[in-house]
């Protein structure tokens, strides 16, 4: 056996050395997930609902800025629905 040989055996059983290692690959792991903070972020909501009370409709058509003249005139029948 070399010297080197010895070398190798005798770090490839001590405990020491693989908490090393294993201490390595988790400062790696965090260097890796710190850069993600750098990176851009994307995040994506969605709502639905569905409803014919008037103010409800009435809000949520301002909210989207897709209120028109039409939507203030009430059309023949929508008033006897209470």
């Amino acid at each position: 056996m070399t010297l080197r040989q010895a070398i190798d055996r005798a770090l490839g059983q001590n405990p020491q050395t693989a908490i090393a290692r294993a201490d390595e690959a988790s400062a790696m792991a965090a260097v890796c997930q710190a850069r993600t903070q750098l990176l851009p972020q994307l995040s994506f909501t969605e709502d639905i609902s569905r409803g014919y009370d008037p103010v409800y409709v009435f809000g949520e058509r301002l909210r989207q800025q897709q209120f028109t003249q039409a939507d203030a005139t009430p059309r023949s029948g929508d008033l006897d629905r209470n």
